[in-house]
């Protein structure tokens, strides 16, 4: 197992740790005190522009966000960095979702047309696990919702035509995260009476009492454990025929009561992932190409995603700026998730970033301009935090650069400034980084 640190448990279980200063350099033990990592979201139909933007340029306050959809973010604002001015670097040919959804994370010219397209190039979720950790696979997750037959992931490329398929089932996932596979069970409702802490139970026990653990070792560990308790018990909510449902492929299957539960589900396993080394990278798809998914919000059931992003009605819009506003709350709960580890005075948060954005600016009109960009996380500082920026009109490879250089990649000795397609423009962006 490529991992920093696990453990080995009863029935095969493998048990990810999360960084344990005292055991740096032991034997058994070795982890690598590198804890970069990337995750990388997509939320469904763009965003409603003329509610979505902070008021003014410069620091992220209650006054620049009341009134609109990234209000949620408000308490993670000193950590958070919104960018208004990408666009993607190609036209659109006969489907605006799935052209600017491969491009949204790998800066590539998309091949093919309509519905069925592939981005001509890696995303930069797979640049990352190739260079922080060879031969360790991203973690690929799609919360994919009612599924349609246009319907396709969008998200993880390993490079030019070569797609790898996210995880729809958070159980699933779950599973394979924790080795889970020679336990013979299908049934999430097995985690509500044995969690996976049960099968290590006896060496958690003899960690914690190993004198080379500090006290802050301890917490972290004692921190991560409650994690995934608390992971399991959301799991354990799902029925054998849910999981069943979220595993189908091309079925018209919706679980629209459950949908910010299962995102959330998802969002742990990230958690866990980033916290054990399990993964360098991730990637979370919400919802498929089209979005005919409706969410549960405060005891209502919402009209879908496609409905509403592609109208004019104006109640229609501002049910769609709820929406936006429900996946800024998605959002910070997976930064509340990663602030939960600390990490050599930092929370885990402060050592990547995490970053959410959509295949088109406004799907009203399919725009392929003023993507929604959020950003939380500085790359260990440098990445500016807690301030909205307009810059001039770059096409995403660009953001993609400038992240990927924020976490020491490279074109040769030179920080990373060439990813994406050879035609475009190279370089980065220079305001998005702290002086």
């Amino acid at each position: 197992m490529q991992r920093r640190n696990f453990i080995k448990g009863a029935g095969g279980i493998i048990f990810g740790l999360p960084y344990l200063e005292g055991l740096v350099g032991r034997a058994g033990y070795a982890q690598a005190a590198d804890h970069r990592f990337a995750i990388f979201i997509r939320q469904p139909s763009g965003v409603v522009q003329e509610k979505y933007w902070p008021k003014a340029v410069g620091a992220l306050t209650s006054e620049s966000l009341t009134g609109t959809s990234s209000l949620p973010l408000l308490p993670i604002a000193s950590q958070v960095l919104i960018v208004n001015g990408f666009k993607h670097g190609f036209p659109n040919i006969n489907c605006d979702h799935s052209f600017g959804g491969v491009q949204a994370f790998t800066g590539a010219k998309p091949i093919g047309n309509g519905q069925s397209v592939k981005a001509g190039g890696e995303s930069l979720d797979n640049r990352i696990a190739r260079e922080l950790s060879p031969g360790k696979e991203p973690l690929a997750l799609y919360a994919a919702g009612r599924r349609q037959s246009r319907g396709s992931d969008m998200c993880s490329f390993r490079g030019s035509d070569d797609l790898r398929t996210g995880e729809r089932s958070p159980f699933v996932a779950y599973r394979r995260l924790f080795g889970m596979a020679s336990t013979g069970t299908e049934d999430p409702t097995i985690l509500m009476r044995k969690s996976v802490n049960d099968y290590v139970r006896l060496e958690l026990k003899e960690l914690l009492a190993n004198p080379l653990l500090s006290a802050d070792d301890k917490l972290r560990l004692e921190q991560h454990t409650s994690n995934v308790r608390d992971a399991e018990k959301s799991m354990g909510s799902l029925s054998v025929e849910r999981v069943k449902q979220l595993e189908t492929l091309g079925s018209a299957t919706t679980y629209n009561e459950t949908m910010p539960e299962i995102i959330k589900m998802h969002m742990d396993i990230m958690v866990l992932a980033m916290a054990s080394g399990a993964a360098k990278a991730g990637t979370l798809q919400i919802l498929d190409i089209i979005g005919d998914t409706g969410y549960l919000w405060e005891g209502a059931l919402m009209a879908d995603q496609h409905e509403n992003s592609h109208s004019g009605d104006p109640a229609k819009r501002l049910m769609q700026a709820k929406y936006d506003s429900i996946h800024n709350e998605l959002f910070k709960y997976l930064v509340d998730g990663l602030n939960g580890y600390k990490i050599e005075g930092k929370t885990l948060l402060d050592h990547g970033v995490v970053m959410m954005t959509s295949e088109v600016g406004d799907g009203q009109i399919h725009s392929h301009v003023k993507l929604p960009t959020v950003i939380a996380g500085s790359a260990n500082g440098m990445l500016k935090q807690g301030v909205y920026l307009e810059i001039p009109e770059k096409t995403n490879n660009m953001l993609l650069n400038t992240l990927g250089a924020a976490l020491g990649l490279k074109n040769g000795a030179n920080p990373l400034d060439n990813f994406g397609d050879p035609t475009l423009e190279k370089g980065t962006v220079a305001t998005m980084f702290k002086v």
